[in-house]
């Protein structure tokens, strides 16, 4: 039996891990890209218990720290920054994952999160670029089991890799920079998310650039590069232009909204991992993902994906 079949049944099963609403659809959608050839296709990937894992199988009732989460751990504050994070997450965390909360409710209540810890983050006047360093290669995140392997495939395949993230851009940077696995490549990857300003004297944690982003306004990719000016900004339009084909991944409904704003989209691919309440959320995530991974700690299926692509 050929691995295209064997990809082609795959998508059909009645796999645990895998659900797909329409699987002729999805096949149909991936024959299009797959037509298209690598030259027309890009990654939009989120990083938070997207590219990173949620939790592992021998604790999969603990969540693995997020990005803010080693901010908030690993980097020295002091214990009242800490509790004003903790209680934070503890109180914002379920409301961002509750499905039942109007948008419009949702969007202050994570603006009010995001503001209070990154406030308290900043106020402990103790962070260096160092200590984020540091902070990264001693905490438990980690990427979900070959993550490496995808962006190897798409740095040789010449596939845009852009990552966009409501989490903590620095934390993002140091750890596909400075953990193994090392998995950063200038050539093909660009990174948008919330970056931290340092004071050019005492080299310490002095705010948040703007502008903010969070779980519910992670669109205009594009626009969000220019504002940021980062390292990468003068390519990104190169970068990305005359390829109308993404391959999306996140964790979050909102995720699906990082394709707003791209130009001339022909397909997209949306592959949604689930790793909270998922008896309660499953049904809702199927209709909004292609493919929804249940419960997964690996990047198996988009690697297997990125294989069939290939043949």
């Amino acid at each position: 039996m050929s691995k295209q079949h064997d990809f082609e049944s795959l998508l059909s099963s009645n796999s645990p891990s895998i659900k797909i609403r329409n699987p002729e659809a999805v096949l149909a959608k991936i024959q299009k890209i797959k037509s298209d050839t690598f030259s027309k296709l890009m990654f939009i990937s989120d990083f938070d218990a997207t590219m990173s894992k949620h939790h592992t199988a021998s604790a999969p009732d603990i969540r693995l720290p997020s990005t803010f989460g080693v901010i908030e751990m690993s980097t020295g504050l002091p214990p009242s920054a800490q509790k004003i994070c903790e209680d934070n997450y503890k109180k914002y965390y379920p409301k961002e994952m509750d499905l039942t909360i109007p948008a419009d409710e949702k969007l202050k209540l994570m603006i009010e999160w995001w503001t209070s810890s990154q406030s308290a983050m900043v106020a402990a006047n103790v962070i260096t670029e160092q200590i984020i360093i540091d902070a990264v290669k001693k905490s438990d995140v980690c990427l979900r089991d070959d993550t490496d392997k995808l962006l190897k495939f798409c740095n040789e395949s010449k596939i845009p890799f852009l990552v966009f993230s409501a989490g903590c851009g620095d934390i993002i940077s140091s750890m596909l920079k400075h953990k193994e696995p090392i998995c950063w490549t200038e050539e093909n990857m660009v990174l948008i998310s919330n970056m931290l300003g340092f004071d050019e004297g005492t080299g310490i944690l002095k705010e948040f650039k703007a502008p903010l982003i969070h779980t519910l306004n992670k669109k205009n990719f594009v626009k969000h590069v220019k504002e940021f000016q980062t390292k990468n900004s003068k390519h990104v339009d190169g970068l990305v232009e005359g390829r109308n084909n993404i391959i999306l991944m996140g964790d979050h409904l909102g995720d699906v909204n990082m394709k707003c704003g791209m130009e001339d989209i022909n397909e997209c691919l949306n592959i949604g991992f689930i790793n909270y309440k998922i008896k309660e959320n499953l049904e809702t995530y199927m209709d909004t993902f292609d493919v929804v991974l249940v419960n997964d700690e690996t990047m198996d299926f988009p690697n297997q994906l990125m294989e069939y692509l290939k043949q």
